[in-house]
């Protein structure tokens, strides 16, 4: 069942970078995207987080698979 499931985003991924006419594979899309990384410290009784900064291309991924961009509170 996983399989199938990533099988069908990836179909997906791929008809909507190419519908947007987006130069990028599903893997290299996968690649920029996976760099985003949450950062979370502890001093003390205080946490912090924070995301890496996006870059315009990870911006315009968000956008072309109709993704919502993760932001602090919603993690």
């Amino acid at each position: 069942m996983i399989c199938f499931l990533a099988l069908v985003i990836h179909r997906i991924m791929r008809m909507c970078l190419e519908q947007h006419n987006r130069a990028y594979s599903v893997e290299s899309a996968h690649e920029k995207l996976q760099a985003i990384q949450l950062h979370q410290v502890q001093i003390g009784y205080r946490t912090y987080r924070g995301l890496t900064q996006m870059d315009a291309d990870q911006l315009d991924l968000f956008k072309v698979l109709q993704v919502k961009k993760p932001e602090i509170g919603a993690l």
